[in-house]
């Protein structure tokens, strides 16, 4: 996933007028992944969600409360 300072690089660069390969690649990203942030018009870090379910069993369930 990317980083909100790669995705402020990528919409500057759009907004100086490059075209969206160009911003893509000064940002360091593919252009679908570029596109994925300008079309859904938020950064990374609003598109992450807490994950509330365990990856794993926990191994000391039953030695602690």
């Amino acid at each position: 996933m990317k980083t909100d300072t790669e995705v402020y690089l990528m919409l500057r660069e759009r907004k100086n007028g490059k075209t969206l390969e160009q911003a893509a690649a000064r940002a360091n990203m593919s252009v679908p992944t570029a596109r994925k942030y300008l079309r859904s018009a938020k950064l990374p870090s609003a598109l992450r969600h807490a994950r509330d379910y365990r990856t794993r069993p926990n191994p000391f369930i039953a030695d602690w409360a």
